[in-house]
């Protein structure tokens, strides 16, 4: 970005985005082998700043670092499961960066934390980004969805068991050729000719 930026001002709408969204402050311990979802504390401060304004070749420094903060792994059992950065090349240059591990975000996400960010640093009210805290956490809206998944497969299982009794476990169906007692494993090969215009039709619907 080039122009002045406010960096306590980008630091305070990526604390509120983490806050609002339970899923940023996930950790994925292990017990006994086991994985399991633990939320963590609000941060105070999310935003690392690397002042490149004094370094030789900034741009090519700014570069290596982003690659850098790209290519680092992410320590599931701690945390945190997100890094955003801001390399500061001079004060009207600035290179903004964030990855997020996958486990806690997917693409349409990815969207809907840019766009809210965006609305903050442009002056939208914080009020409109960080939830109440009645408002439902991640954990126990999952926690919810796998609870009913549960029980619906409880009531599934339940109804066919009720309407498969008495019913023969074992299903004489015709087939279309005899088969076999054992089988062969035996097999054959067709080979057959596509023209070169379903040829294109068949590239063009894969495409």
């Amino acid at each position: 970005a080039t122009g002045p930026l406010d960096l306590a001002l980008l630091d305070k709408a990526l604390v509120e985005l983490v806050i609002r969204h339970e899923a940023l402050r996930l950790t994925m311990p292990t017990t006994r082998g086991i994985p399991s979802s633990r939320a963590t504390p609000p941060p105070r401060s999310v935003l690392t700043v690397h002042e490149l304004g004094s370094v030789t070749d900034a741009e090519d420094e700014a570069e290596r670092i982003a690659r850098q903060y790209s290519e680092w792994g992410f320590d599931l059992a701690n945390g945190p499961l997100y890094r955003f950065w801001v390399l500061r090349i001079n004060p009207e240059h600035h290179v903004f960066g964030m990855v997020v591990h996958h486990i806690v975000i997917d693409r349409e996400s990815l969207g809907i934390l840019s766009n809210e960010l965006i609305s903050r640093l442009l002056g939208g009210n914080s009020n409109d980004l960080v939830h109440s805290v009645r408002s439902t956490r991640f954990v126990e809206h999952a926690t919810r969805a796998t609870g009913n998944r549960s029980i619906s497969k409880i009531a599934d299982h339940q109804f066919w068991t009720a309407a498969l009794e008495g019913v023969d476990p074992i299903l004489d169906v015709a087939t279309d050729f005899p088969r076999p007692e054992v089988l062969s494993g035996g097999a054959a090969e067709v080979t057959i000719a596509v023209d070169e215009e379903t040829t294109h039709k068949c590239l063009a619907l894969a495409s």
